[in-house]
C-alpha cells in the first residue's frame, strides 16, 4: 500500500512539473514573414458562388500606406495584390491588376497580435475603405486565441494558432501558421448561414 501511494504521489508530482512545459510549447511562437518567391495555392468555396482557386506569390518588400509590407500577387479580381505588414502579417491594403488600390485598412487590420497566448483576446479598431465606392466603414472586432493545434490540409500538416472573432454580421475562425506567415484555413459564417471556406492546398518555394 505504501508503494502504491508513493507511486501515485510521484505520478502526480511528475504531472505537476510537466504541465507548465507542455503549455509553454503552445505559446510564444514568433511570426515569420514568408520568403520572397514562395507561393501559396488556395481553394475557396462559398455558398451560392462558384468555387475559386488561385496561387499567390511573395513578390517583395516595400512601403504601402505608411507601413513596411510584403506584397503577395496572384489572387483574382480586386484583391490581385495583397499588402501585409512585415512586422506581424496584418493586412494593410489590396490592389487590382491595374495597380489601383481597391480596399485598405487604416491604420491596418489588426487581426494578429504577437506573441500569441492561448486564451488571450484583444480588440481592434480600424477604418475599412472601399476605394471603388469611395466609402469608409468604421470597424471594431474582438479576436481570441482559442488553441494551438495541428491542422491538416491538402498542403500538409501544420502547427497553427486558431483564432475566432464574431460581429453583428458574421463569425470567423482562422488557422494561422506563425512559421509560414500565412493562413492555412479560414471559415466565415454569416448570420444568414452562408459560409465561405478558404483552404491552403499547396506550397512552393519558388525554386522550380
Amino acid at each position: 500500500m505504501r508503494f502504491e501511494s508513493f507511486s501515485r504521489t510521484v505520478s502526480l508530482a511528475s504531472l505537476f512539473f510537466l504541465m507548465p512545459f507542455a503549455a509553454a510549447a503552445d505559446e510564444g511562437h514568433p511570426f515569420k514573414m514568408p520568403a520572397i518567391g514562395q507561393s501559396f495555392s488556395y481553394q475557396q468555396t462559398e455558398t451560392g458562388k462558384p468555387d475559386l482557386a488561385w496561387t499567390e506569390t511573395v513578390k517583395g518588400v516595400g512601403q504601402h500606406n505608411g507601413h513596411e509590407v510584403y506584397f503577395l500577387e496572384g489572387r483574382p479580381g480586386a484583391q490581385y495584390t495583397t499588402a501585409r505588414r512585415v512586422a506581424d502579417g496584418n493586412y494593410v491594403g489590396w490592389i487590382n491588376e491595374k495597380g489601383q488600390p481597391t480596399f485598405s485598412g487604416s491604420p491596418y487590420v489588426g487581426q494578429y497580435k504577437w506573441p500569441m497566448k492561448i486564451g488571450e483576446s484583444w480588440n481592434t479598431r480600424y477604418t475599412w475603405k472601399n476605394h471603388g465606392k469611395g466609402k469608409n466603414y468604421a470597424i471594431k472586432e474582438s479576436w481570441e486565441v482559442v488553441a494551438f493545434e495541428d491542422l491538416t490540409t491538402p498542403a500538409g500538416t501544420f502547427p497553427v494558432y486558431k483564432l475566432e472573432t464574431e460581429s453583428k454580421s458574421r463569425t470567423k475562425t482562422t488557422w494561422f501558421s506563425p512559421a509560414l506567415g500565412v493562413e492555412i484555413k479560414a471559415v466565415q459564417i454569416r448570420k444568414n448561414g452562408d459560409t465561405r471556406t478558404t483552404t491552403l492546398t499547396k506550397i512552393s518555394d519558388g525554386s522550380s
